[in-house]
């Protein structure tokens, strides 16, 4: 039964979002009490969490007008709640907090679609449809807003495209399986919206502009060999013993088989997601960015060697080539000085380096081991870095300032 045949103001009574799933089913969750309450956590496809699945995802929610959504943090590391997508116009809109763990709450009055993200880890999704319920239709609004200055009709390609990618992102059953024989198949739930041209069936559209049921290409070696093992951060991964997702991954240059997981329980590595390894390649340092922590590991036998705290949000690191000294980028401080130098096998922090401004990712350090460039990712800039003079040499646009510049 389509949800726009049952809206009126009985379908708002105080009831759990649970007991709304299940007598909707497969539609998507309604609020009760006119509330959402996001857990923010470290769980893949689950990092803006209703509690709750509904159509294969827990990041979405229903609730009329004046809901007040809830942000809390269930992460290990910081995050910011940012309104990626609004109605054009909506009040109070574009929403952004600073990375943070604690909580937050945004009102949201415009019937309309808004879909949150975190600009540290921009692939967590949540959304909020909120319905006018004197409409038919859920209301994703006329035309929708992005963050970068964008607006487009409601019911444009960059707007379905949009919906496309948050009920993939969402879904893990929605992900490309390339160990399965069948078709790539995504599930949309099955309601109609409306949008700038009136109301329409959502899997209809979606399934008409990109197709669904698609045969994907099968797996097959490199024609060339690879020089010694290439590793791999398969960030995702679950593996027994864990809570958290992430697990590192060796595979043969020679042959391309899978030769070693690594998954280290005995920390509860999370979301591992860069890797560098010492000059004489004994250890391997791998960055677990939900977190404030970079492990470090024996290349060969994949046993724990240490743990040690950097910082909110570690994406990336790399060694000096003249003396082996690590240096991790912290991804969620907003401190100029937020790039760790570590002792060589990370045996300790050895200070912070003020490159000038916060957020940066995916560094790099020159062949001489004499310069370091990091991509500043909220500031749409970049950093050169002077470890002769130990001093900022220059900062240098990379982009707008939602261009969100993630790697050198």
């Amino acid at each position: 039964m389509p949800i726009s045949s049952l809206k009126g103001t009985c379908i708002y009574r105080y009831v759990s979002i649970v007991a709304m799933a299940a007598l909707f089913h497969p539609g998507v969750s309604l609020a009760g009490g006119n509330e959402v309450n996001f857990s923010l956590t470290d769980n893949l496809a689950r990092w803006f969490d209703i509690g709750t699945t509904i159509a294969g995802t827990r990041s979405l929610a229903v609730a009329k007008p004046g809901v007040r959504v809830n942000f809390s943090g269930n992460s290990n590391t910081v995050h910011t709640r940012t309104s990626v997508i609004y109605p054009t116009g909506a009040a109070g809109m574009p929403f952004n907090t600073p990375p943070r763990k604690g909580g937050d709450s945004v009102t949201l009055k415009t019937p309309g679609l808004y879909v949150f993200t975190c600009s540290i880890h921009p692939y967590m999704l949540g959304a909020v449809i909120v319905d006018d319920p004197n409409t038919s239709g859920l209301d994703l609004g006329n035309s929708i807003s992005l963050i970068n200055g964008i607006t487009v009709p409601s019911s444009s390609d960059l707007a379905t495209r949009l919906l496309h990618t948050f009920f993939v992102a969402t879904n893990p059953a929605n992900w490309e399986n390339y160990a399965s024989n069948t078709p790539w198949h995504i599930t949309y739930p099955n309601v109609d919206v409306r949008v700038d041209i009136g109301v329409v069936n959502l899997p209809t559209v979606l399934n008409a502009r990109y197709g669904n049921d698609r045969a994907l290409e099968p797996l097959q070696n490199p024609v060339m060999p690879a020089v010694g093992e290439v590793w791999v951060a398969t960030q995702f991964e679950t593996a027994s013993g864990k809570s958290k997702p992430g697990t590192v991954t060796a595979v043969s240059g020679a042959t391309w088989q899978v030769t070693r997981k690594v998954a280290l329980p005995s920390i509860n590595m999370n979301n591992a997601h860069n890797m560098w390894t010492d000059r004489n390649q004994n250890v391997i340092y791998a960055t677990q960015w939900f977190d404030s922590k970079l492990a470090v590991y024996d290349r060969q036998t994949g046993a724990l060697i240490r743990n040690v705290s950097v910082g909110e949000a570690p994406a990336h690191v790399m060694t000096r080539t003249d003396t082996d000294e690590l240096h991790v980028t912290n991804n969620g401080d907003t401190r100029t000085d937020s790039v760790m130098e570590l002792a060589p096998l990370a045996t300790g922090v050895e200070r912070r380096i003020d490159i000038g401004r916060g957020n940066a990712h995916a560094h790099w350090m020159s062949h001489d081991g004499k310069k370091m460039i990091t991509p500043n990712v909220l500031t749409g800039d970049t950093t050169q870095y002077s470890f002769g003079s130990n001093s900022v040499e220059s900062i240098l646009p990379a982009s707008t300032p939602f261009g969100h510049p993630l790697a050198t």
